[in-house]
């Protein structure tokens, strides 16, 4: 069932980059003007190199994480972040090749050594993968719901990321510091 919801999934979304892409009229403005569309067959591929790549996304996640998790039974903390970035690495790698996505990251010589909190607009999913390899070491604050996703959820669990209830509102920031003492024993 979790497979034809994926693959429904990536055809509908497979769709509306082809729309996108073949008019190339913004999605926030419907009455912008058009911009020189894509040829067809550079578009078609385009699609086939996303659901190729999402159709990867998901297998080799939840492929993954059963490996990550059970290394993580034998591997310290510092570690297993170590088997964090191959799996940023790899699906970038992915990227790059199914989708000729790639990146330059510049400014790493302005991060503060030692603990800081790095803030994430999150404008895509590209980031969450990204932000592996940008940072050292780190503990990410995200949803709890994450945690309920089987394999997925066990190797978020072992990276000992802050899940907050994010319908909790104000409160969910004591979390974020409860949580934040037990996995450092301060809070800057």
């Amino acid at each position: 069932m979790n497979l034809l919801l994926l693959l429904a999934s990536a055809i509908l979304w497979g769709i509306l980059l082809y729309m996108f892409v073949r008019k190339r009229v913004p999605f926030d403005n419907p009455n912008a003007p058009r911009v020189r569309a894509m040829p067809r067959g550079a578009a078609l591929l385009f699609i086939i190199g996303s659901l190729i790549f999402t159709v990867f996304l998901f297998l080799w996640t939840f492929c993954y994480a059963i490996f990550f998790v059970t290394a993580c039974l034998f591997l310290p903390f510092r570690r297993r972040f170590v088997l964090a970035r191959v799996w940023s690495i790899v699906l970038l790698w992915a990227l790059k090749w199914s989708c000729r996505l790639d990146y330059r990251i510049e400014g790493t010589e302005n991060l503060p050594a030692g603990n800081h909190i790095a803030l994430w607009k999150h404008s895509s999913s590209w980031e969450t993968i990204a932000m592996t390899l940008v940072f050292p070491r780190q503990v990410w604050v995200l949803k709890r719901e994450l945690l309920w996703i089987p394999a997925v959820g066990w190797g978020i669990r072992q990276l000992h990321a802050i899940a907050i209830d994010r319908k909790s509102g104000h409160s969910a920031v004591a979390q974020v510091i409860e949580q934040g003492k037990q996995r450092d024993g301060r809070v800057a």
